[in-house]
């Protein structure tokens, strides 16, 4: 067990998806287990809690809170489920309340991911360099993706098609 603090241990400092080096499937979802324990003289209630508003991943647990008493361990599910393909590292939140102070720590735990590639790709890993061409139904552009070059179109509105179309009838 791994010391986190003084009020409680952690089996790892570090959590991976990535169980025995495989690839995790995109919109899919993922395993794995963080031991959580209670050595502070109070009862903690424990919980793990993420980043709101991201749309890369989502993340769950079971159990979602728990109490833990003086010396007991608690074994929680986080569940991830990719939504593009990643290859990152990021980090939750361990929220842990004393009971009897009233106390809350918060502490950042790591954990990282590496998906299968997939066409829905991370939109933070592409980079558009300059415009190369505009037809019809969209904007090419030059721009990289994990260091290739490579060609990205961006489809128009289907509100702007539609006043393009009118006024060419006109």
């Amino acid at each position: 067990m791994e010391n986190l603090s003084n009020t409680f241990v952690v089996n790892c400092k570090h959590l991976s998806f990535n169980e025995n080096e495989l690839l995790v499937p995109v919109d899919a979802e993922s395993r794995a287990l963080l031991c959580v324990g209670n050595k502070s003289k109070n009862n903690l209630k424990v919980q793990i809690t993420t980043k709101e508003n991201c749309d890369k991943y989502t993340i769950k647990t079971n159990p979602q809170l728990v109490t833990l008493k003086k010396g007991f361990v608690c074994e929680f599910e986080v569940f991830i489920t990719p939504h593009c393909t990643l290859n990152f590292n990021d980090n939750f939140v361990i929220v842990s309340l004393d009971i009897s102070t009233d106390k809350i720590v918060n502490f950042d735990f790591p954990f990282s991911i590496e998906t299968e590639n997939s066409t829905k790709l991370n939109y933070e890993e592409i980079e558009e360099k300059k415009k190369l061409g505009e037809g019809s139904f969209g904007i090419v552009y030059l721009g990289s993706y994990r260091g290739n070059t490579v060609a990205i179109k961006k489809m128009k509105n289907a509100t702007e098609m539609d006043t393009d179309s009118t006024s060419q009838l006109s």
